[in-house]
Formats: structure tokens, sequence, C-alpha cells
């Protein structure tokens, strides 16, 4: 959501309609603003006498299914299981608490919110030490070094 408009630009608007410098059209045009803003502005003045944006805006976020304690938990899940993918921490989690609520967007977000890098493992990790694979990696290094 962009930033609101500065106190001083909504207070010389709300000034140059209360003076009748002009329809709020006008006023709209003159400081290139919507005229549903300059509207809005009016009507909260009007009714409130305040002129500063709104500080309860609604981010249209729900809260977060974790707290401090479940985040913990989940840290926990995490330093034990350092290799689940986000849908396997998602099981865990939801397991251990009985509940179906968290689900792999949510697991990302908070796992971000945390801070918590992870690294993904290779899918021929397990398959390293087999002998061909590692033949194939020295006729590779030999032909590209």
């Amino acid at each position: 959501m962009p930033a609101p408009y500065s106190k001083d630009l909504r207070s010389k608007v709300i000034e140059a309609y209360q003076s009748g410098e002009g329809t709020q059209a006008e006023i709209a045009e003159r400081f290139k603003l919507c005229l549903l803003t300059v509207k809005r502005y009016w009507k909260r003045y009007q009714e409130t006498g305040a002129i500063e944006a709104k500080q309860d805006i609604k981010t249209g976020r729900r809260p977060s299914v974790f707290g401090a304690a479940a985040e913990q938990r989940l840290l926990d899940i995490v330093e034990k299981h350092p290799d689940a993918t986000l849908e396997e921490l998602c099981v865990i989690y939801n397991k251990k608490k009985g509940i179906k609520s968290v689900i792999p967007v949510v697991m990302h977000r908070t796992l971000k919110r945390l801070c918590v890098k992870r690294k993904k493992k290779s899918h021929y990790a397990q398959e390293q030490d087999r002998p061909d694979v590692q033949l194939k990696r020295e006729n590779f290094k030999k032909r590209n070094f």
C-alpha cells in the first residue's frame, strides 16, 4: 500500500477549500490529486476535525499462526530436520500441534521472518559415492580443466 500524503499537503487542500478558492474538483486539479481524495479529506475534516492520515490502516494480512513459543518449537523442528522440505515441516508441525492449519506458504513466510536460511539438498547427494557417478565426475573434470 502506498504511503499517505503529507500532513502539510492535506492541510493546504483543506485550507484552500475552506477559503473558497474553488470547488473540490478545481482544488484536486490544482494539487494534482484525485477528486475522491479531496472529498475524503474534507469529509474526515468535517467529521473529526483531523487532518492527519489514519494510523490504523489494515494491511490485509492475517495474524501469524505462530506465537513466540510456537516459533521456538518450529526452530527446534528445523534443527532436528534440516533437510526437510516445507511440506514435510508442515506435516511434522501439524502432527505435534494436532492441527491442520499450517500450510507451506505460511511455513515459508514464518521461516523467512525468523531469518532461517535453508540449503536445498542436491538430488544426487546419495548417489555421489557410486563408482559410475565418480567416473562421470572424473571424466567431466578432465574435459573441463
